[in-house]
């Protein structure tokens, strides 16, 4: 059988575009959270965080909010945002990786 003769198993395109719709919404959310790190500390380097896994960014996100010198109450709600977003990479490699 050739790949061409495997079309019953050939994913649909609304399924690909869903796929590729929720790495997306991943992706940019990752990159708001390196935009929060750099504005908690104007000296971290973006293409360094950018190279950086989704876990390293995370504990970089969670470090950086625990640090700064913020109002309490948004220090807080950061801290919890950081740690909603630490459960993002194994669904985001789930969808990637199709398991």
């Amino acid at each position: 059988m050739s790949f061409d003769d495997a079309t019953e198993t050939d994913p649909s395109q609304a399924y690909l575009a869903a796929i590729g719709r929720a790495l997306y919404a991943l992706a940019s959310l990752e990159w708001l959270v390196i935009e929060v790190i750099t504005r908690l500390d104007p000296t971290e380097d973006i293409p360094a965080l950018a190279v950086g896994t989704t876990h390293a960014i995370y504990t970089k996100f969670r470090a950086e909010s625990e640090r700064s010198e913020i109002a309490q109450e948004v220090k807080t709600a950061l801290i919890k945002i950081a740690d909603g977003y630490s459960a993002l990479p194994p669904l985001r490699n789930a969808i990637a990786h199709a398991r």
